[in-house]
């Protein structure tokens, strides 16, 4: 049976944006804005387009995903392949941010 790696660090750097360290001694930025997607009423991830619940991002009981209020989650494994299929094109990122700077940094550390 397949395991994604466990998330060590997480830290959100910029809108939709995650830097997560794996316990593979990777780290990627991730970019969340695929899974979020346009605001759309009704969508529970909508509420990631607001900073200060995006801000709000916890790591999971053994490094297994991330989590937010009301619910919200998404497992390692997504993280994991989205984050490495944008290591491959870090401009990806850049283009899916906007190129809004970082208002806030939020450093979440899995002992």
């Amino acid at each position: 049976m397949n395991h994604a790696p466990q998330i060590r660090k997480a830290e959100i750097t910029g809108p939709f944006q995650v830097t997560i360290e794996w316990s593979t001694g990777e780290t990627f930025v991730t970019d969340l804005s695929s899974t979020t997607g346009p605001k759309r009423e009704g969508d529970p991830f909508a509420a990631l387009h607001d900073p200060a619940i995006l801000a709000q991002t916890q790591s999971d009981d053994w490094g297994d995903g991330l989590s937010w209020p009301g619910g919200l989650d998404l497992g390692a494994d997504q993280l994991y392949n989205l984050g490495a299929s944008r290591r491959a094109c870090p401009r990806a990122i850049q283009r899916g941010m906007g190129g809004h700077a970082a208002k806030a940094t939020v450093k979440i550390q899995v002992d």
